[in-house]
């Protein structure tokens, strides 16, 4: 096999499994330190809402408030491209976000959707992956029309029946 084909396949799936990693460790109640270690030393994180955090030690205190805003989420990431560049030691890669979560953001608690895309820098430090710059626009933020906040697994009428 062709031995930069090799090099791409091998970044490309580095940089998903760090994608999946941070959105996994946001599903899990946005533990900050644990997230902030996926960014290089000056990396930075960026949304379409105006909030842009340089360094770790601002994306741990960004991720020190998501929690509460959002107890419960759900990452569903899917994949749109991975570009390793010539140096082979930066990439780019985009994904689309669906995100149903329960969001106390505006001070009541309700179910909701968010989505949008992330387009994503990353960079290679000590043979391992990490984000040099996460972008994300949200291109959707809505209520769902019933309410999992309330009642997340209200599939069954009783715990243990099954849905009718």
């Amino acid at each position: 096999m062709d031995e930069r084909l090799l090099l791409e396949l091998r970044a490309e799936r580095d940089i998903a499994r760090l994608q999946a990693t941070y959105s996994a460790l946001c599903d899990d109640g946005f533990p900050p330190t644990q997230i902030s270690d996926l960014f290089v030393e000056d990396g930075v994180w960026e949304s379409s809402l105006g909030v842009r955090c340089e360094g770790r030690v601002q994306i741990a205190e960004h991720f020190a408030t998501a929690g509460p805003m959002y107890p419960w989420s759900m990452h569903i990431n899917v994949p749109l491209g991975i570009d390793l560049a010539e140096d082979s030691r930066t990439a780019h890669g985009s994904w689309h976000l669906l995100m149903p979560c329960t969001d106390r953001s505006s001070g009541d608690e309700q179910a909701g959707w968010l989505a949008g895309t992330y387009r994503n820098t990353f960079v290679l430090v000590d043979d391992a992956w990490r984000f040099q710059h996460l972008r994300v626009a949200f291109e959707l933020m809505t209520p769902h029309l019933t309410d999992w906040a309330a009642n997340r697994f209200g599939l069954a009428t009783k715990p243990g029946q099954p849905p009718q």
